[in-house]
């Protein structure tokens, strides 16, 4: 008997996902969208169906086709990324894309101004940037290379320099300055303070004193040191903290007292000496940045700050470069006080279009990657839960889809929708067993047909402006014409079933037929390189990353006039002018 092989058209132009399905491949005609859409999103761990050599390789080979059509783009692609303001804030990506354009490309008019610019955000980037360049055996940075690093650490405080020199590193920073030194002495004035900084982290203890003298920073941390411990119930304590300027880690390992084992007298009197460190921490926002509050909220609580007093201060910051599904982390992590994440959810994702909103979140075996590395608590379906209950702020409703091949079809098991309850925060929906269950693969097809079929079903449900997929974007082919729903063949709908076709451009075309139209947003949460939809495919974008200013992107996007009708192409303008802008 004939094997039967798994159809599929060997006459089309098509690449396939991981699962099978037919996709697009971008990476010849649409190198700068190919970058964009399939980068975005890279951490450069272990991924569920590439391992993190694989992706650099790959990620090199894509900086260079873009760097063939446009010869600033991946420069500007790199500085996008790294910006944890302006753009995506993926510190991985800010240091590895530099070193591999300096290493491949050697000089260019544009290496020193970018890798100053890449590296000019946290000293321990320039340390990664050198690190890279010697894991990938790409040899020294180049005289231009050298002296972007040296434009970058001079731009950079004493309380910055001191704070990210670890001593332990594979390069330390002192290395990375001895690199530059001759580029940070030809900058005078500016790069002084780097050069002495660079000493007294080179010297051995014995010969530190005697440097510690010409960085005042240091002065005032040896004051604060070592004075008793005592010294943090005294009113100077938290001026001393100011002027030493301090992170929370060393002036908590210093005077913080540990509340474990402790109760009644003891404990009361632990407290209030935590409750003095804090005191004094929270007067300068940079002794404890956005990242570093969302950190200590239980600490902070455990110390004696209400719950309002911390809603009140996060409601305060902005949480620029903090990506929401870290907010997300944290809650999960300290459930008591998750109407304070709550409030700081809010504060990251105020950038939220206007409409009615509909998220739908991958919930296949593939999305279980954690992101961050193998110690890391969260996964892309964590990612992708968290933006799905944001959308939920809009529409009261949150949909995920997955495979389950028992029930599909008659048991509706493709596609899962929740509706959130009264009161219930986004944080707490993310959380919603409902939209955590499933198995197998990721059958979107399947469950954009069945969204369909909900929608008019509950008529009295108003169908969303804009469905957005976050997803791995690794699809599974539809099923085909064998066991349809009854609907869709009662339609005359079948010719979009076709399991040699892409599943996600078919589904897209039925729900349209059938619902209506709808913008849609691809948010692509892993780096594996197909598009799931044809280039004329009106009335969609397609991005990629973990940050809330995509949300800007989005709304740029769905605020213009033609947002619905322009073809995919054009559309796509609104992502490559924004890296444009760096």
């Amino acid at each position: 008997m004939a094997r039967k092989l798994t159809p599929q058209a060997l006459m089309s132009a098509m690449t396939l996902t991981h699962e099978g399905a037919a996709a697009y491949d971008l990476r010849a005609d649409q190198p700068l969208l190919h970058l964009c859409f399939t980068f975005g999103s890279a951490l450069f761990t272990d991924g569920y169906y590439t391992r993190e050599a694989a992706q650099v390789r790959a990620f090199a080979e894509a900086l260079g086709r873009a760097h063939a059509v446009d010869a600033r783009f991946p420069w500007q692609y790199a500085a996008w990324m790294r910006d944890p303001v302006r753009g995506k804030g993926n510190r991985i990506q800010g240091s590895l894309a530099p070193a591999l354009l300096d290493g491949l490309l050697r000089e260019t008019p544009f290496t020193e101004d970018y890798v100053a610019t890449c590296l000019g955000h946290r000293p321990d980037d320039v340390a990664a940037f050198v690190l890279h360049l010697q894991q990938l055996r790409l040899g020294r940075p180049t005289a231009a290379a050298r002296r972007g690093m040296a434009r970058a650490l001079a731009g950079f405080d004493a309380y910055q320099l001191l704070k990210y020199a670890r001593p332990k590193d594979d390069v330390r920073l002192c290395d990375a300055i001895a690199m530059v030194r001759p580029e940070l002495e030809a900058l005078g004035e500016a790069g002084a303070l780097a050069l002495r900084v660079g000493r007294y982290l080179h010297a051995p203890t014995r010969e530190r004193s005697a440097l510690a003298e010409s960085v005042p920073l240091l002065a005032a941390r040896r004051q604060l040191f070592t004075a008793p411990t005592t010294f943090a119930a005294e009113a100077a304590f938290v001026d001393t903290v100011r002027a030493a300027r301090v992170t929370w880690e060393q002036v908590l390992g210093r005077y913080g007292v540990s509340l474990k084992g402790k109760d009644g007298a003891a404990l009361a009197k632990a407290r209030k000496r935590n409750a003095a460190v804090w005191k004094a921490l929270l007067v300068d926002e940079a002794l404890l940045p956005d990242m570093a509050l969302l950190r200590n909220l239980r600490n902070l609580h455990d110390a004696g700050v209400s719950r309002g007093g911390l809603i009140a201060r996060v409601s305060r910051r902005r949480f620029d470069g903090v990506w929401p599904h870290q907010v997300f982390a944290g809650a999960k992590a300290v459930p008591p006080l998750r109407t304070v994440f709550e409030a700081a959810f809010r504060r990251t994702v105020d950038r939220l279009p206007p409409g009615r909103h509909l998220g739908l979140a991958d919930a296949s075996g593939s999305m279980a990657v954690r992101v961050g590395g193998p110690m890391s608590s969260m996964t892309s379906m964590d990612v992708a839960l968290c933006l799905t209950a944001l959308m939920s702020e809009t529409s009261g409703l949150g949909a995920s889809f997955s495979d389950d091949q028992f029930k599909a079809w008659t048991g509706g098991d493709y596609l899962r929708i929740a509706q959130r309850s009264t009161g219930e925060g986004p944080l707490a929906f993310a959380q919603n067993p409902a939209l955590r269950t499933g198995m197998g693969g990721t059958q979107v097809h399947g469950a954009v047909l069945e969204l369909v079929r909900w929608l008019t079903t509950h008529r009295s449900v108003k169908p969303p402006e804009c469905l957005w997929f976050f997803s791995d974007m690794q699809f599974h082919p539809a099923k085909g014409s064998r066991s349809l729903p009854r609907w869709v063949a009662d339609a005359g709908l079948e010719r979009y079933c076709d399991p040699t076709r892409p599943p996600l451009e078919q589904a897209l075309q039925v729900y349209r037929a059938v619902v209506g139209p709808v913008d849609v947003v691809l948010w692509n949460l892993a780096a594996y390189g197909q598009a799931p939809v044809p280039l004329s495919t009106p009335g969609v974008l397609m991005v990629s990353g973990f940050d809330a200013n995509t949300l800007s992107t989005v709304g740029r996007w769905r605020a213009g006039a033609t947002a619905s009708t322009a073809p995919l192409a054009a559309n796509q303008a609104h992502v490559l002018d924004t890296v444009r802008s760096f």
